[in-house]
């Protein structure tokens, strides 16, 4: 079953990895180190970039702000609560769009095909 280009890149719209800045980055999601444009494998290698960048600073905001372990207690155990515990921000959402993007950069420098960071 073949889809037209305007479908393809719509379906691709809805799968948009929006970056901090508010921009969206589209990969198609047929994509593949074989058929990939220059423009295309640009795109993915910016997905990436943004994706990495964004789950570090989340990562480094959670080590900031470690969560605790939470042990049961007898029923009607009394404790004192921490007030200035707040929840560490959440893990970066992998979205098809970032993992396609992360397979094509990962296929083309297995490949020997990255040209370039």
């Amino acid at each position: 079953m073949a889809h037209s280009h305007a479908h393809r890149d719509h379906a691709a719209h809805h799968q948009a990895f929006i970056s901090p800045q508010g921009e969206a980055a589209v990969l198609p999601p047929n994509v593949a180190a074989h058929n990939a444009t220059s423009s295309e494998i640009a795109t993915a290698r910016q997905i990436v970039r943004e994706a990495v960048a964004e789950m570090t600073k989340r990562n480094q905001a959670r080590l900031a702000r470690p969560s605790r372990n939470n042990y049961s207690m007898k029923p009607g155990t009394k404790l004192g609560k921490r007030d200035d515990v707040a929840a560490p921000p959440p893990l970066l959402n992998i979205t098809d769009q970032i993992a396609r993007a992360a397979a094509l950069v990962a296929e083309l420098e297995a490949g020997g095909l990255a040209g370039g960071n």
